[in-house]
């Protein structure tokens, strides 16, 4: 860049100027007197970035936009610009974290990498959901900020799936009994994107004679909801097993009751 230095005034043979400039770098600033350089003329000049100004700063990294719950953290990094835009090359600035939900304010940690650039993570625990990232500077949110951030569900974990509903305590011959299945995380959350899961539902009489057994069926449903139902034409006490892939469900297997078809009897 070319920049014109402007003479501000003398004192006998000492002439005083000054000089702006927006961009950083190294500049070679020259001198003339009745446009014949002065001796040295140019001379070396390096320009630094300003200081760290919030509009300007920037963040980036998958952090910022959410995670999986219960992962220990997760992270972002900040890079300190100028109010023109110019790198900060240098750390020493102090910038804060802190992911809001309804529910919660989390604050997380900033480390200053030394060359302008800061490495941030954050963790929400167990929970999931929609939070709010903002990163300040002196307070002042920096560009981009506040982001929004998703905090999916951890791993599956079978034995946390929870099954509800009235057919897994009881049922009655002929009449199909119901009941659902919700997937879920290793934390307990729900697992919504979760719907392709393979489910089995068998039920084994434990009190007829010779033994009796029948398959259930189950349909995917939104959010990893699954409806599943089964029929018995034997009377008795039953063992329900709900399983997935070979491994039971939370509180599988169950015991259930099926009582005998009500007898209608007509004059």
């Amino acid at each position: 860049a070319t920049v014109t230095v402007t003479s501000t005034g003398s004192v006998g043979n000492e002439f005083s100027a000054l000089y702006s400039v927006t961009l950083s770098g190294s500049y070679a600033v020259g001198v003339r007197v009745g446009g014949m350089n002065v001796t040295g003329s140019s001379f070396g000049s390096v320009v630094k970035s300003n200081v760290a100004y919030a509009g300007t700063c920037v963040a980036n990294g998958a952090g910022l936009t959410g995670g999986a719950a219960g992962t220990a953290f997760v992270t972002f990094s900040v890079q300190a610009k100028d109010q023109y835009g110019n790198l900060k090359t240098v750390g020493g600035d102090v910038y804060e974290v802190s992911i809001v939900n309804d529910n919660a304010t989390f604050a997380g940690v900033v480390d200053d990498i030394g060359d302008g650039s800061y490495k941030a993570e954050y963790s929400v625990g167990d929970r999931t959901g929609e939070f709010v990232v903002h990163v300040l500077l002196g307070g002042a949110d920096i560009f981009g900020s506040p982001f929004d951030a998703e905090i999916g569900p951890a791993n599956l974990s079978v034995s946390a799936y929870v099954a509800t509903g009235a057919g897994l305590q009881d049922a009655t011959v002929g009449v199909v009994s119901t009941f659902t299945v919700q997937v879920k995380d290793t934390f307990g959350n729900d697992h919504p994107e979760k719907n392709n899961e393979s489910l089995s539902v068998a039920m084994t009489c434990t009190t007829c004679d010779g033994g009796y057994n029948v398959s259930g069926s189950h349909e995917a449903g939104n959010n990893g909801l699954y409806a599943s139902q089964y029929v018995v034409t034997v009377a008795g006490m039953y063992q329900l097993s709900v399983e997935s892939n070979g491994e039971h469900i939370g509180g599988s297997p169950l015991t259930v009751d099926v009582f005998p078809a009500v007898i209608s009897y007509s004059e």
